[in-house]
C-alpha cells in the first residue's frame, strides 16, 4: 500500500510541477509583459508629441516663407484701380503702364527704328496684343540711345479693341533732382498686372542694348493694376519742395 500512495503521489507532484512552473511562465509572461508595457509607455509619450513637433515646424516655415515675401515685396506696394470716375492715382511706378504717349517722343535714325522695330516684333506680350487688335505700328520711332539713355519708343494703333489681362514690363527713371524710391541709372526695371479692356493704343519702350523691350504701355482708361508676385515693383519720385 505504500508503495501505491508513493505512484500516486508522483503524479501529483509532477501535477504541481506543472502547476508550478505554469505559474512561473505566466508571471514570467507577465513580468515581461509590465517590462514591456513600461517600456513602450515612453515610445507612446514620444509618438504623442510627434503632431506638436510637426505643427510647431509648420509654423516656423510659414513664417519664414512671410518674412521671405515681404523682404522681396519691399516696403510698400500698392494695386491701384482706375477710372473716369477716380479723379487721383497713386504715386506709384507701375502708372507707366496706363501712361499713354512718352514726354520725349521724337525721331530716331532709321538703323535706331529698325533695330527696335525687330526687338518689339520678337517680343510674345507685343506680338500677341498687335495680332489681337489687327494692330499696326505708327508714327516715327522715338527716342534715341542719348536722349532716351539707350532705349527707344515704337507706338501700335489697333483697329480692334482688345483686353488686357497680362504681366507688362515697366522702367522708372530716376529725375534729374533729388529722389526717393527705388532709383538706379539708367533705369529701374519693374513688373505690373494690368486688367483693363478697350485698347486701342500701344506704346512700346525697347533697350536698344539688352535688346528686349522693357516697357508697355496702353491708353487704357478702365482698369486695375496691381503688383506681380515675386517680381520687381519700384517706383522712384522726385523730393517735394515747398
Amino acid at each position: 500500500m505504500p508503495l501505491a500512495l508513493k505512484r500516486r503521489s508522483v503524479p501529483v507532484t509532477r501535477e504541481r510541477s506543472a502547476t508550478s512552473s505554469a505559474k512561473t511562465s505566466v508571471s514570467g509572461a507577465a513580468g515581461i509583459s509590465s517590462r514591456r508595457g513600461e517600456v513602450s509607455r515612453p515610445l507612446a509619450s514620444g509618438r504623442s508629441r510627434d503632431p506638436v513637433v510637426k505643427r510647431s515646424l509648420v509654423v516656423l516655415l510659414l513664417g519664414v516663407a512671410v518674412a521671405l515675401y515681404l523682404v522681396l515685396r519691399g516696403p510698400t506696394r500698392p494695386a491701384f484701380t482706375f477710372g473716369p470716375s477716380i479723379r487721383q492715382l497713386p504715386d506709384v511706378g507701375s502708372q507707366a503702364v496706363i501712361a499713354g504717349v512718352p514726354k520725349w517722343w521724337g525721331g530716331s535714325p532709321p538703323a535706331v527704328a529698325r533695330e527696335a522695330d525687330r526687338i518689339a516684333a520678337s517680343d510674345p506680350t507685343v506680338s500677341e496684343l498687335v495680332r489681337l487688335g489687327g494692330g499696326e505700328r505708327f508714327g516715327n520711332v522715338g527716342g534715341s540711345r542719348t536722349r532716351g539713355r539707350g532705349t527707344a519708343w515704337l507706338g501700335y494703333k489697333l483697329t480692334r479693341p482688345v483686353a488686357v489681362n497680362a504681366d507688362l514690363p515697366y522702367i522708372v527713371v530716376t529725375p534729374d533732382g533729388p529722389a526717393h524710391g527705388t532709383c538706379v541709372s539708367p533705369y529701374a526695371a519693374g513688373w505690373a498686372h494690368l486688367r483693363a479692356t478697350g485698347v486701342t493704343r500701344l506704346w512700346v519702350i525697347v533697350d536698344l542694348r539688352r535688346d528686349e523691350v522693357v516697357q508697355i504701355s496702353t491708353n487704357a482708361r478702365q482698369g486695375r493694376v496691381s503688383p506681380v508676385a515675386g517680381k520687381p515693383y519700384p517706383t522712384c519720385n522726385e523730393n517735394q519742395t515747398g
